[in-house]
């Protein structure tokens, strides 16, 4: 890891440097799958044995857990995961049983739980899904997210005060995931800004 580090994201651990330079090995429990940097201040581990660790600034429960504000070392979730995705404060994980989970910031719904209040949530929660979806692929942007299903359907919700839903004016943000009406099983490239391609 190199890089940022205020707030402990590069998961190295206490007297680290603010700012990293050169590439620097991260102690981790088994080989690395997967990483996801979300914004500026966290950052989610998957393992190959599919543990998933965190790390970094946790002051909106991005990390996944409730306890300290921040951590400096990688600190593992219960069970087993299949796929991390990380927004600017939140963080979604894929579990190896298809179930979608969410954690963080949620005051523009892109957790996906429903919920007209937002806030934080502190802990990995389950995502409703709508009735017969089953993720297969999870992409987070700044303030929404996006699932593709294992029937190639695009589920999204969260901010979409730019368009970045794709759903056209008046929803400003979407609290549920929400199905596009399009041909299935298509390719996606989803990204972390304002946006995504499909």
């Amino acid at each position: 890891a190199c890089g940022y580090n205020y707030w402990g994201q590069l998961g190295l651990g206490q007297g680290s440097a603010y700012y990293v330079l050169r590439l620097t090995a991260v102690p981790v429990p088994a080989p690395v799958k997967q990483v996801a940097c979300g914004g500026d201040s966290h950052t989610c581990v998957l393992t190959v044995d599919g543990a998933v660790l965190t790390c970094g600034y946790n002051y909106l429960g991005q990390l996944g857990r409730n306890g300290e504000a921040r951590e400096l070392r990688p600190v593992a979730l219960p069970g087993e995961a299949a796929q991390v995705a990380c927004g600017i404060a939140h963080a979604c994980i894929l579990t190896r049983t298809a179930t979608l989970l969410g954690c963080g910031s949620n005051w523009s719904g892109h957790l996906g739980l429903g919920d007209d209040n937002g806030g934080n949530v502190p802990s990995a929660q389950l995502v409703p899904l709508p009735a017969g979806a089953v993720a297969a692929q999870v992409a987070c942007g700044s303030r929404h997210t996006c699932v593709v299903t294992t029937s190639g359907e695009l589920l999204a919700c969260g901010a979409n005060y730019r368009g970045q839903l794709g759903l056209g004016p008046g929803s400003g943000r979407v609290r549920k995931p929400h199905r596009h009406h399009h041909q299935k099983g298509g390719q996606y490239n989803m990204s972390y800004s304002f946006h995504f391609l499909g």
